[in-house]
């Protein structure tokens, strides 16, 4: 028989790592994000950079898109879960 501690932690999912989780991420800024505010200066729009951290965190016409350890000061966070379709990010 095996100890249901042992077998709890073999069912149970495991969180991700923080490596993990960053390449999960960067992969969505990759395929939702980059056309538009990724390393190619002539396509980016507003001046915002997110393929870079120094992009994600210099400060833009609205502050910067990302401020680590304060999710609910990252405008990067409000835009893409804004209600208003038109200010929500990516557009559509």
């Amino acid at each position: 028989m095996i100890p249901a501690v042992i077998l709890a932690s073999i069912l149970a999912p495991t969180a991700p790592t923080q490596a993990e989780l960053a390449a999960d991420v960067r992969g969505l800024l990759a395929a939702k994000c980059f056309a538009c505010h990724g390393p190619d200066a002539e396509s980016r729009k507003a001046g915002l950079r997110l393929d870079t951290k120094d992009g994600q965190r210099r400060a833009g016409r609205n502050g910067p898109a990302v401020t680590p350890g304060l999710p609910a000061s990252s405008l990067l966070l409000q835009r893409i879960t804004h209600s208003d379709p038109n200010t929500r990010m990516p557009p559509e």
